[in-house]
């Protein structure tokens, strides 16, 4: 892992395989760049929240893996509903890492060093390291460390500064490894220029200086926008030396600098806790946003209740009362809400204070780099308007699309019967996506976008750029084809250049999704007027990402229902029978070794008894498939004393190997139909791509795009090739293979201006 990765005439520039990569971006520099990341999240939230170190100091290899990524039981233990997605206990990591990493984690590690290494290998070349922090979340997770954003931006910020030390240690000394930090726009292109990964030093939390409200910045300054303004400087300039270059200045909440995007109303919760009062709507129906709080409510509770499950804090049982009760103050909180009656899209009535412009121009004449993601409309809005005055580039680092959002004509009622499409109105057009020209403005600053990896279940490209949406064989919701179509707006709207991405890796955010497998279409799973649509979009998808090693992990884990519209339960033994016959097990010459199921105690008890009950039949349907694809012959006598789903299974595989017709009763009908589905959708994730090598964490747990979807960081490679499989040329890809050199002739920009504006 210490070799830079530089490639020669005999050595391509992604050793890990692929085709995803190839076409010339152009550019002196090659590279993609990620521009929101939290790689140092195990810091944050006072230190017992989020589960799982970036690297372990005393530790490498296998046993780093142990001491790094071991059971979250310590912290999330107490919790009923750790995952609720799937219902999962605490548990988890290593050796066997069943329950997470995985595309839905919120708070387990997902960036280890490991993994960023291979999203490293797979083109990764410039990457923004943010500090990040939430006061709730840590304030109610029996913090061990403060738990205010200013000691939380420290502690990330020198957290990362140790780890790039400790792997320039294991490469032989200083700058000698194959992570550095960029502090200039010069260091960041001479790292690069190494074939290295530079990471820029930034910051994403709710109250800079740790000034939660306007009040307590009027309070510190004496009302004195003099004395507001060198505080302000002051508190860059402690940035600054810590290392900072790229800031968002408002996050989650409103703050003393501005409003933040409306979005999800359980947000709502955090702003009171944190502000004291809530969020102030306006209308902005002329502007696209159909987004409304009013029907949000029905979530807030829920939202609400895993908010804090998610937290950390032990407690017996999370119902209404006592989840109320936890958080001190909350009860008056939510019985207080009264959703906001008026009519049209809502949208945040505060925009940029006059504290934050004068943030905003203090940073410009520190050449920093201002990231606009989070900002209201209307903040979003004036930022632009001073950045165009003084011509510096502004930056979103992890952007959803207004234009790409769900929307209709008339006023949104999710209970009603309307044209949008949608159930859920966090889907539907909101202020946090960015307006056509609010991108068209960013590109003519010589600014950039970058599209949030999880773009979710979005109604895409088909209602304002038709023509690019048929790039896309087939869409599938929540999965690398809504990246895809987010992808190809930015870069038609910027001009071809300047688009990044954003993972939010370790950011409570969850990541794509798989296009196979039982988990398919999740971003479908929990929508009344999506669901019916789920299992076509499923069917759809071919040209899955070819592997070059066959899949070795086979457990039931990757093979859950997953809601409604998806696989049942009996299509979901069989894909979990398939996947047994490839990875060479046979029921009739192996056993099951004890970590094929799950530990039996009382919270998985349950499950591991569903589990013990179906192990048989799905190791029938195995059996099928091994007598299918084997070279015997079997009499008809044979046959009849197969199970039912034996025989299924044989005739399905060696039925539609030969196209042999078959005289079956109605259920041996179904059920061969069903496996003979279910066995040609696997050969189709098998696509024509150049094999990839594929990514393992301990003894036997291996990753598959395919079917797990984006686990985790080191899967940036199969991402990037599942978007080439899905419809995207190398050509098309070509953008964001100069996205590194984009961002730093960005920050070029920002150097020479600072200087002009301080001249």
């Amino acid at each position: 892992m210490c070799e830079p990765e530089k490639p020669t005439s005999s050595s391509p520039r992604v050793p890990l395989g692929g085709d995803y990569w190839e076409a010339d971006p152009g550019v002196p520099l090659w590279g993609f760049a990620d521009l929101h990341a939290h790689l140092m999240a195990h810091l944050a939230f006072g230190g017992n929240a989020f589960w799982g170190k970036p690297y372990d100091p005393a530790h490498t290899g296998e046993e780093g893996l142990q001491y790094a990524l071991s059971s979250c039981e310590p912290i999330h233990g107490g919790l009923i509903d750790i995952n609720p997605e799937f219902g999962h206990p605490a548990g988890g990591g290593w050796p066997e890492f069943i329950v997470w990493p995985r595309f839905t984690t919120l708070i387990h590690q997902q960036a280890y060093i490991d993994w960023l290494y291979r999203a490293y290998q797979g083109g990764l070349r410039l990457v923004s390291c943010l500090a990040v922090n939430n006061e709730l979340l840590a304030t109610k997770s029996n913090p061990i460390l403060p738990t205010d954003d200013r000691s939380a931006i420290q502690a990330q910020v020198a957290g990362m500064k140790a780890m790039v030390n400790w792997v320039d240690e294991q490469c032989g000394g200083a700058s000698k490894g194959w992570l550095q930090i960029a502090y200039s726009p010069d260091d960041a292109r001479r790292i690069i220029q190494d074939h290295k990964l530079a990471v820029i030093l930034g910051v994403e939390v709710d109250s800079l200086g740790n000034w939660r409200r306007i009040e307590d910045l009027r309070e510190a300054c004496h009302d004195d926008l003099n004395q507001a303004r060198s505080l302000i400087g002051q508190e860059l300039d402690w940035l600054y030396a810590l290392g900072v270059r790229q800031i968002t200045p408002i996050h989650m909440t409103n703050n003393a600098f501005g409003g933040t995007a409306i979005y999800m109303r359980f947000l709502e919760t955090v702003n009171v806790f944190i502000t004291g009062e809530p969020w102030t709507v306006e209308d902005a129906w002329q502007t696209g946003v159909r987004y409304r709080m009013d029907q949000d409510e029905d979530n807030l509770v829920q939202d609400t209740k895993r908010g804090l499950v998610m937290s950390g804090g032990r407690s017996r049982d999370i119902h209404r009362r006592t989840m109320i009760d936890h958080i001190p103050g909350l009860r008056t909180i939510i019985e207080g809400f009264k959703a906001p009656e008026l009519r049209g899209g809502h949208a945040n009535a505060r925009g940029l204070n006059q504290y934050g412009m004068i943030l905003l121009e203090e940073m410009m004449k520190r050449g920093m780099l201002i990231d606009i993601d989070h900002m209201s409309q209307k903040s979003t809005d004036t930022a632009l308007d001073m950045a165009e005055a003084r011509q510096y580039p502004l930056m979103t680092s992890h952007s959803w699309f207004r234009d790409l959002l769900f929307s209709a004509d008339g006023e949104y009622n999710s209970e009603q019967e309307n044209d949008y499409g949608t159930s859920r109105v966090h889907k539907v057009a909101h202020e946090a996506g960015k307006r056509a020209d609010q991108i068209e403005r960013i590109s003519r600053l010589g600014g950039m976008v970058s599209a949030l990896l999880n773009q979710g279940d979005i109604a895409g490209l088909r209602r304002t750029m038709p023509e690019l949406a048929t790039k896309i064989k087939a869409t599938c919701a929540g999965t690398s084809t809504s990246w895809a179509e987010a992808y190809l707006y930015a870069v038609s709207k910027m001009g071809g250049k300047g688009v990044a991405m954003g993972s939010d890796i370790n950011g409570a955010a969850c990541l794509p999704g798989p296009r196979f497998g039982t988990y398919a279409a999740y971003g479908a799973h929990d929508d009344v007027r999506r669901i019916p649509q789920r299992r076509g979009e499923i069917d759809c998808q071919t040209n899955g990402v070819a592997y070059r090693q066959p899949i070795r992990d086979y457990r039931w884990h990757r093979f859950e229902p997953s809601g409604a519209g998806g696989y049942s339960e009996e299509c979901c033994d069989i894909w979990h029978a398939i996947a047994q016959y490839a990875a060479g097990f046979n029921p009739s010459l192996h056993k099951h070794p004890k970590s094929d199921f799950p530990d039996i105690n009382i919270q998985q008890l349950l499950e591991a008894i569903d589990l013990f009950l179906d192990q048989d039949w799905i190791d029938n349907v195995t059996q099928g498939i091994w007598l299918a694809e084997s070279d015997q012959t079997f009499s008809d006598k044979e046959i009849d004393g197969w199970s039912r789903e034996q025989r299924a299974a044989y005739f399905a595989v060696r039925g539609w190997v030969e196209g042999a017709e078959i005289n079956l009763d109605e259920r041996m009908h179904e059920l061969v139909v069903e496996i003979r589905a279910m066995w040609k959708k696997w050969q189709e994730m098998h696509g024509d791509n150049r094999p990839l090598n594929r990514s393992t964490a301990g003894p036997r747990r291996d990753f598959d795009i395919n079917i797990d979807g984006m686990a985790h960081y080191g899967m940036l490679p199969d991402f990037l090739q599942d978007l080439r499989n899905c419809g995207l040329s190398a050509e098309d890809l070509a953008p964001l293979f100069r996205s590194a050199y984009d961002y730093i002739e960005m920050w070029d920009t920002c150097t020479r201006r600072a200087k002009e504006i301080n001249e």
